[in-house]
């Protein structure tokens, strides 16, 4: 019965940051999980189909292209363009998304030999 009352919610594509009852129940999740005091559901919390989708967009929203940002990058990494840390060896997203975002990746080995 209640399925089918709410049929109307789900016969369609959800806005892009999701129903609001979901973004609600996923900050009472992390409240008690976490053992913080408050989230805002409607400015903390965006529902996303799975982590590429989540990296990919926080390196597109994070990425800085102002000079001055883009002059102190360039004299850690003789690059004009930002720098996106990475540990290598990575998941195949992290590269793509600097890469996207017009950065340039930046790996740090992640070995036995350096402790990590």
């Amino acid at each position: 019965d209640v399925l089918r009352e709410n049929l109307d919610k789900i016969s369609h594509y959800p806005t892009t940051n999701g129903l609001f009852e979901l973004r609600q129940t996923i900050a009472h999740w992390l409240e008690k999980r976490f053992f913080l005091n408050h989230l805002n559901p409607n400015t903390q919390v965006l529902p996303v189909m799975g982590t590429r989708e989540a990296i990919f967009s926080i390196v597109q929203a994070v990425i800085n292209h102002e000079t001055e940002s883009v002059s102190q990058t360039a004299t850690l990494n003789q690059s004009p363009t930002p720098i996106v840390v990475m540990p290598n060896p990575f998941y195949q997203i992290y590269e793509g998304a600097a890469i996207l975002a017009q950065a340039t990746p930046y790996f740090i080995p992640c070995t036995s030999d350096n402790s990590f």
